[in-house]
């Protein structure tokens, strides 16, 4: 028997992105993985509250060669804004590492209780799981930019569950040049175990503020895979 959740059952709705994830979503195999009608509606207005007009985000799409989820487009705009507009009062950002994944799986633990994906350097302050923010808070962003560690933000809900995440697991980093970032973002964008997250880099370089415009200025994106994607802040 055919999962109800294999890709091919799903095929008709490509072109429907925000539908395909909302189906995908209320269909799930396993009924103790069922999501409610409070989730549901949850949801849909999470769907509905990142939709925006595509027209900056067609360029990076092209690059990326695949039509972006609500959760992924919003928050590629936001790492754009953050590398054009800064963090406030005429100041750049300390550059940015964006994942967007299935946190259930990014917050697994090892045997003896360690983190296997990320862990939170100062979870009193980074720590948003038990907060209400999510992709659309431009703030929380900023706060970010200002860090060394990842966002980690969730790709069902686009709830932003905290920042200065550390990556524990740089076995799959590609040799991608850049830094830090660079490397602890490919890795978790290639590791199968984490579920190949969709990673966005922001190196300090390429950061600017309304003071300081940097015209050139790129995002590096991870498109679940090792291979970066260079895609212009600015709109073609």
């Amino acid at each position: 028997m055919q999962s109800i959740n294999s890709d091919t059952i799903f095929d008709p709705l490509k072109s429907d992105p925000q539908t395909l994830e909302l189906l995908k979503f209320m269909l799930k195999i396993n009924s103790a993985e069922r999501p409610t009608a409070k989730d549901v509606i949850s949801k849909i207005s999470t769907l509905i509250t990142v939709i925006e007009p595509m027209d900056e985000v067609d360029s990076g799409e092209a690059l990326l060669g695949r039509g972006l989820t609500p959760v992924e487009t919003k928050t590629l705009r936001q790492m754009k804004k953050l590398a054009r507009d800064g963090v406030g009062e005429n100041t750049s950002a300390h550059g940015g590492l964006a994942v967007v994944g299935d946190v259930s799986k990014l917050f697994e633990r090892m045997p003896n209780g360690n983190p296997k994906f990320v862990k939170c350097k100062d979870p009193d302050n980074f720590d948003w799981t038990s907060k209400r923010f999510d992709v659309n808070d431009f703030k929380q962003f900023c706060i970010a930019g200002q860090q060394d560690g990842a966002m980690v933000i969730d790709q069902s809900t686009g709830k932003l569950c905290g920042c200065n995440y550390a990556i524990q697991d740089l076995r799959y980093a590609g040799e991608v040049g850049g830094g830090t970032r660079h490397s602890a973002g490919s890795s978790m964008a290639e590791n199968p175990e984490a579920g190949k997250c969709f990673v966005i880099v922001l190196s300090e370089n390429e950061c600017a503020s309304a003071k300081a415009p940097k015209h050139d200025a790129y995002v590096t994106v991870f498109n679940r895979s090792c291979e970066p994607h260079e895609v212009p802040v600015h709109a073609a």
